[in-house]
C-alpha cells in the first residue's frame, strides 16, 4: 500500500489485461485510470498529471514509444513503462534510449508490475521535487545577490538546493557583501520549513548582557524591568528557520547554552523553570575564519563542529568575473525601471567593471549601480560614472573610495575642510558597504569602534 494515492495510467488496447491490472494496482492504493489507445489517452492527461504511464508499444494507430515522445515533448515530468508482447529487445533498447523508465515483457506477472510502477513514482516525485527545487531557487535568487552563471555560483545554488532538503544546522561564510544572508532566506525558502517564518539575528548588534534575554526570552520579574514574559528569538523560530549573522560575535557565555539548545532541542527562559521544547532549522552566517577563533580560544570548538554540518562557502567576486557584467546588468535593468531611465553601458564602463577588483562584492557593485543610475544625464552610463576612483584595483581590506578626493588645482575649499569631507565620505562608503554595522565598519576600517560612533555622530552620517 503506497503512503499516498499515486494516479497510474495504463494504455493498451486489450480490454481484459487493462481491467485486471487496474483492479489489482487499485487495491494496492494507487489511482488507476484507463485508455485504449493513444488518442484516448492524450485526452485523460489534458485533464490531470500522472505519476507513471503504462503503454503497451504495439497499439493501432500511434505505436507506443512514438506516443511516449509526443508526451515527453509536451513537458511530462513522470515515468514511462514500455509493455512489449513480442520480447522485443531491440524495441526494449529504443523504448530505454527515448527516455522510458523500464520495460517488461508480456505476459506480465502483476506482482512485478506492481514492484516497478512502485520504483517508477519513487523517481517521478525526486524529478519533480528536483524541477521544483530548480524553480524555486531561481525565483528566490532572480532578484538578489545570488544570481551568476560561473561554476563557484552553480557550485553554491546546488549546496543551497541540498541544503534545503535536509534539516541539518548549515554555515554559509564568505566575505562581506557576497550575499551570504541571501543564501540562508533561499535555503529556507526551499525547505519545508517555508511556511513558517525565518527569525533573522544579526550578533554583532546585540549588547552582550542582553544576549540570553533576547535568545532564550525571561519570565516575570527575571530582573529589574521584566515587567512581563517576553519570548526569545529561538522560541520565535517556532517550527521555521533561526539565521545567526555574523556567529563569531556570539558571546563565550551564551555559546555553550546554544550547543545544549541544538543537542537537547530543549531550553528555559531567564528566570523560568519550565523546560520548552523546540524545533527549528539553524542557519549560521561569518565572514571571518572560526578555524582562527577556535584557537584563538574566542569560540568553542564543539559548537563549530555543531555548526558546520553543512558548509557553503560564497567566494568573493573578484574569484569569478565573468558573474559580473551579468550582475551589472541586471542591476542597471532594475534601477533604470525604477527610476522610469532607459540607460547602457559604454564600452569603458564595462571594462572598467570587470578590472575593477570590488573588495564590497555584490553589495558594493549594486551600490554602484544605483548611484550611476540616479545621477545619470544621459542614456549613457560612463566609466566616471561609476565613481570607482582612478585605480581599477583596491586592497581587499579597505572599502573602495565613495568619491574622489578634491584636487587641489581647482577646488578653493581650505585643506581642513577638504579632507573632512574625504573622510565623511569615505566612512559613509564603508557604511554603506557593511549596510551600516558600525562593529564590521570599525574593523575594516582599522579604528575602535568607539572612535568610528564618535565620527558618524561628528559628520551625521
Amino acid at each position: 500500500m503506497t503512503d499516498e494515492r499515486a494516479t497510474i495510467l495504463l494504455v493498451d488496447d486489450e480490454p481484459d489485461f487493462l481491467h485486471f491490472a487496474q483492479l489489482n494496482l487499485e487495491d494496492q492504493g494507487y489511482a488507476v485510470s484507463t485508455a485504449e489507445s493513444a488518442r484516448m489517452a492524450h485526452g485523460v492527461l489534458a485533464d490531470r498529471e500522472f505519476d507513471v504511464v503504462v503503454v503497451d508499444v504495439r497499439m493501432p494507430g500511434v505505436d507506443g514509444i512514438s506516443f511516449m515522445e509526443k508526451v515527453k515533448a509536451g513537458g511530462y515530468e513522470g515515468q514511462f513503462i514500455v509493455l512489449t508482447g513480442f520480447g522485443s529487445i531491440d524495441g526494449a533498447v529504443q523504448a530505454m534510449r527515448k527516455g522510458a523508465f523500464t520495460y517488461l515483457t508480456k505476459p506480465i506477472n502483476p506482482g512485478d508490475l506492481a514492484m516497478e510502477i512502485e520504483k517508477a513514482v519513487r523517481m517521478s516525485a525526486v524529478t519533480r521535487e528536483n524541477t521544483r527545487l530548480r524553480e524555486k531557487l531561481a525565483e528566490l535568487t532572480s532578484g538578489d545577490t545570488l544570481l551568476g552563471d560561473s561554476p563557484a555560483m552553480r557550485r553554491v545554488k546546488q549546496l543551497v538546493s541540498a541544503a534545503a532538503a535536509c534539516d541539518s544546522p548549515v554555515l554559509i561564510t564568505g566575505e562581506s557583501g557576497t550575499g551570504k544572508d541571501v543564501a540562508a532566506r533561499a535555503v529556507h525558502g526551499l525547505s519545508l520549513r517555508r511556511s513558517f517564518r525565518m527569525v533573522t539575528v544579526n550578533c554583532a548588534a546585540v549588547p552582550a548582557e542582553l544576549w540570553e534575554s533576547e535568545m532564550f526570552g525571561y519570565e516575570k520579574g527575571a530582573f529589574t524591568g521584566a515587567t512581563g514574559r517576553k519570548q526569545g528569538k529561538i522560541e520565535l523560530a517556532g517550527r521555521g528557520t533561526l539565521f545567526l549573522d555574523e556567529i563569531l560575535e556570539l558571546p563565550g557565555q551564551v555559546q555553550p547554552k546554544l550547543l545544549r539548545v541544538l543537542e537537547n532541542k530543549c531550553f528555559e527562559r531567564v528566570g523560568g523553570v519550565q523546560t520548552i521544547t523546540v524545533d527549528f532549522r539553524l542557519i549560521c552566517a561569518t565572514n571571518r575564519d572560526l578555524e582562527e577563533a577556535i584557537q584563538a580560544e574566542r569560540f568553542r570548538k564543539d559548537l563549530f563542529y555543531r555548526l558546520n554540518v553543512i558548509p557553503i562557502h560564497i567566494p568573493p567576486l573578484r574569484e569569478r568575473r565573468n558573474d559580473i557584467m551579468p550582475l551589472a546588468q541586471h542591476f542597471l535593468s532594475l534601477y533604470s525601471q525604477d527610476m522610469k531611465k532607459r540607460l547602457e553601458f559604454t564600452s569603458e564602463a564595462e571594462q572598467r567593471l570587470e578590472d575593477y577588483d570590488w573588495p564590497g562584492n555584490v553589495r558594493e557593485l549594486r551600490n554602484a549601480i544605483e548611484r550611476a543610475v540616479v545621477f545619470a544625464a544621459g542614456n549613457q552610463i560612463g566609466h566616471l560614472d561609476l565613481g570607482l576612483g582612478s585605480n581599477h584595483t583596491t586592497h581587499a581590506s579597505m572599502p573602495a573610495i565613495y568619491s574622489p578626493m578634491p584636487n587641489a588645482a581647482n577646488e578653493t575649499m581650505p585643506l581642513r575642510e577638504a579632507m573632512a569631507e574625504f573622510q565623511r565620505d569615505f566612512i559613509q562608503h564603508a557604511l554603506n558597504q557593511n549596510n551600516g554595522n558600525i562593529t564590521v565598519t570599525a574593523k575594516q576600517l582599522q579604528m575602535a569602534r568607539e572612535t568610528l560612533q564618535r565620527l558618524v555622530k561628528k559628520h551625521r552620517l
